[in-house]
Parts: structure tokens; C-alpha cells; sequence
């Protein structure tokens, strides 16, 4: 990810390694023995930087830190999520003189193209990135601390559905979720509407499906199957990911993070825990494309008719956060897919390279195992 500042990327100025390592050994010496921290925030720096408060984990827990490879967490949740004002990274940042506006765009992308990067532009809007202008919605329940805004209304093929008709559905803006979070039980309800049989597509991406669009109070956000399904087909009664999604009901287990875990989803509900054997082996199968979503099922003040914007939308729309005026904005984001939607209608897609392999690995060991038996039987 390239950081900006103002749409320019920023350098360190005239900072020295030696000089970012004396702040730290001050901030880690006062902070040891309960003295008052050092704040060195009027001492003139150069353009680009600013004197932080951080938190440090001492200790992580494997699960899911070992698969992780960053170095920590730059939080720009608002004030309300942030210990102290002075641990909110944006919150200094936009005090610090150091940014003309006190707000910052992102630009996700999910393109295979090497030189297409995702971008955060601290101190407004990297024009290059947008094909039109701005749209803003109000922030809700700011005392919560999340980027989150009114959903009007639910449509899936232009027909509206009812679970937006009491005007209490609200959407988490989150850059760190994967999936469209739905609201149980109306999930299932949307999920239904939106799989579609593979037939012999292997990139479900071009298959063509319902659009399903997010009515806000400021802008209309509409998805196709290309921006919501989940690339690689999956076979009929298997689900992939947690049964129970975003839950604060459920115990923490391992079928309710992140990894989630392959289940017979034609079970009943009553029979779980005793869900039939499925043959993974098979070859006469139905296969179907299904969207990226998870069920959120969170009660209030969070819920319960609480959906998480994430990736799917943040691909297709820039989206920007106002600091001062808490605000979210978006606008068609300059990307391949919108500049150039059109598509060959023969195309069926390619598996990607490492599903491929996985599958000659699997072939592979069919044969040494047939090569085995064989053996033996001589």
C-alpha cells in the first residue's frame, strides 16, 4: 500500500534513523517508569511527520497474528475508539498543521496488475483515483466510534426489499473486511437471491447476476456479480468460512473466526453436529457461484440491523472520511473494472494458479496411492 499526503507520497524529511530511535527510547523510558510523556510535537518538524502515541503488544497469541505480515495496526476508527485523543493517529494528524484537510481517502484494489496499488491519501482526495465527484453521508451514532452510515433502503434487481422499512438499518465503512456483512435472518433472504448455478464458469466473477444496491442518504451504491461473487465455484452443500459469521451470541470457536471450517450446509439445524460425510471426490456435482457475505448478528446498540460495507463496495468506490465534519464520502473509484466494464460474453474464466496446483498435487496422490495398492497386491 503507498501512503500520500495531500495525493503526494511523503518522505521522512530530514529524520534520521538515529533521531526516530532517540524518540522511542525517551517514549519507552518515561512510559516504564509512569512519567509524563514526552511531547515533542511543537518542535518544528519537517513536512510529512508528526510525534505519535503507540500502543506495543508484548505478547500475541499464534492464531492470527503468525499468518499476519505487517508489522501492526494504523487504527483510523474515530475519537470514541481510540484510548486517549492522543493514541487516535488521524486525531493528531489533523491537529498537527501538517494536512489542509482533515480528511483522508482510500483506494482498494483487488487487481492482479503489479503496478495498480492500493493507496490511503492523508489531508483529502487523490483526484487521480476518482471518476466523479464526491458524494457525502452523515455519520450515525457517532458515540459508537465507527464510520457508519444510514442505509435507506436494500435492492436486489431493483425490487426493494423490507428490511430497511423501519429506517433503522445502518453500514459499518470497514477497509479491513473481505465480505459484505448481512444481518441475520435477512441474509439468507439475500444470499438466496444472489447464487447462481456455475454451469461451466471457473471465474464466477463473470458470470452475470442480480445487482444488489445500497440506498444511502447521500449515494447509491450498486454492485454486480463481478464486484460480490466469490471468484472460484463451490459445490452444492458445502459452505465456506463460519456458520455464524460476525456474532456476539456464539462462544468464540474455531468455526466462528476468520478460517471458519467446510460443513454439510443441507443439514438440518436440528441434526448439527451430525452432518452427513461428503464426498469430495465426486465428480457428477452442482456447482454454483455464491457472493461474498457473512452473517452479522450483533444485538443493540450495534445491531441488529447492522451491515458491514467492506471490500466488495471499497473496490468499487473510493471512499473518503471527514475528520471534522464526520462524514463519509464515495465516488466511482478509477480502476480497470469501471473505466472498462465490457467483457467478452464467451469468457468462462481460468482457475488461478494455485488452485491448479493444488489440484495436479491431488491427482498426484491419487496415483501413488493406486501405484501403492498396486504394489501390495503383487
Amino acid at each position: 500500500m503507498r501512503v500520500t499526503e495531500n495525493g503526494n507520497e511523503t518522505g521522512h524529511g530530514n529524520f534520521s534513523d538515529a533521531d526516530y530511535e532517540r524518540f522511542h527510547e525517551e517514549f519507552t523510558l518515561n512510559q516504564n517508569f509512569g512519567m509524563q510523556i514526552v511531547d515533542k510535537s511543537d518542535q518544528g518538524h519537517e513536512t510529512g511527520c508528526v510525534t505519535m502515541r503507540v500502543l506495543v503488544a508484548v505478547e500475541m497469541s499464534t492464531n492470527p497474528f503468525y499468518y499476519f505480515n505487517f508489522d501492526g495496526i494504523l487504527g483510523l476508527g474515530m475519537r470514541n475508539l481510540a484510548i486517549q485523543n492522543d493514541f487516535s493517529y488521524f486525531d493528531v494528524l489533523s491537529k498537527s498543521g501538517q494536512i489542509d484537510r482533515s480528511q483522508f481517502g482510500v483506494y482498494l484494489t483487488e487487481s492482479e496488475d503489479s503496478e495498480d496499488f492500493a493507496e490511503i491519501a492523508f489531508g483529502g482526495v487523490s483526484s487521480a483515483r476518482v471518476l466523479e465527484e464526491v458524494s457525502w453521508n452523515p455519520v450515525v451514532k457517532k458515540e459508537v466510534g465507527y464510520w457508519q452510515v444510514k442505509i435507506v433502503a436494500v435492492r436486489v434487481n431493483g425490487k426493494k426489499l423490507d428490511v430497511c422499512d423501519d429506517g433503522t438499518c445502518r453500514g459499518v465503512v470497514d477497509t479491513g473486511t473481505s465480505h459484505l456483512g448481512l444481518p441475520v435472518p435477512w441474509n439468507e433472504e439475500i444470499n438466496n437471491l444472489l447464487v447462481q448455478p456455475a454451469g461451466d464458469f471457473l471465474d464466477c466473477r463473470l458470470r452475470t447476476g442480480p445487482t444488489i444496491e445500497f440506498e444511502l442518504e447521500g449515494k447509491n451504491l450498486t454492485l454486480n456479480s463481478f464486484d460480490y461473487m466469490r471468484r472460484l465455484p463451490i459445490r452444492d452443500g458445502i459452505q465456506v468460512g463460519s456458520k455464524h459469521g460476525v456474532s456476539d451470541t456464539v462462544p468464540q470457536s474455531q468455526d466462528n473466526m476468520a478460517n471458519g471450517t467446510l460443513h454439510d450446509s443441507t443439514a438440518n439445524s436440528a441434526d448439527e453436529g451430525n452432518s452427513s460425510e461428503i464426498d469430495l471426490n465426486a465428480t457428477n456435482v452442482t456447482r454454483f457461484c455464491r457472493p461474498r457475505t457473512m452473517a452479522v448478528n450483533l444485538s443493540a446498540p450495534v445491531g441488529p440491523k447492522f451491515f458491514i460495507l467492506g471490500e466488495p463496495i471499497l473496490h468499487k468506490y473510493y471512499s473518503v472520511y471527514d475528520w471534522e465534519e464526520l462524514r463519509v464520502g464515495f465516488a466511482l473509484a478509477n480502476n480497470k473494472h469501471n473505466v472498462n466494464p465490457e467483457q467478452d460474453p464467451s469468457d468462462r474464466g481460468v482457475l488461478p494458479d494455485d488452485v491448479d496446483l493444488l489440484f495436479q498435487k491431488r491427482r498426484g496422490m491419487l496415483i501413488e496411492d493406486e501405484e501403492d495398492e498396486n504394489e501390495e497386491g503383487l
